[in-house]
């Protein structure tokens, strides 16, 4: 147990900093553009599997959050905001098979918020 404790604080301090909270070493707005992105995708894609009618509104919304991705990346970065969305993206779908289990609860609490904040992004 000390030795788990030990390893998950070096690995903590090892990421501290602004480094370890980018991906792909985009630019802040775009990596968070880019991973909303990849978050929209995963609830529409779950919406469309159970033919939920929210699925176009969330369609708008990731159409529009693309939008926003592209015009923050550098013209060479597109790339590097495909992939940031996808890994965005399983990591959502990897959240919402957690809340779907038994004691998901959290995992849903935390689908729901990241959610409400890439979509307070969107102006209406």
């Amino acid at each position: 147990m000390r030795r788990a404790a030990l390893w998950l604080g070096a690995l903590l301090a090892a990421c501290a900093g602004p480094a370890c909270a980018q991906s792909l070493g985009l630019a802040p707005l775009t990596d968070r553009f880019a991973a909303c992105s990849g978050r929209l995708a995963g609830l529409m894609e779950q919406q469309w599997l159970g033919d939920d009618p929210a699925s176009a509104v969330t369609e708008a919304q990731l159409a529009t959050m693309r939008e926003l991705a592209a015009s923050v990346a550098a013209p060479d970065e597109a790339g590097a905001v495909l992939a940031r969305e996808t890994e965005a993206k399983l990591a959502f779908e990897r959240l919402i098979a957690r809340a779907e289990a038994p004691a998901g609860d959290w995992a849903e609490a935390r689908a729901r918020d990241d959610i409400a904040a890439c979509t307070a992004l969107l102006l209406d």
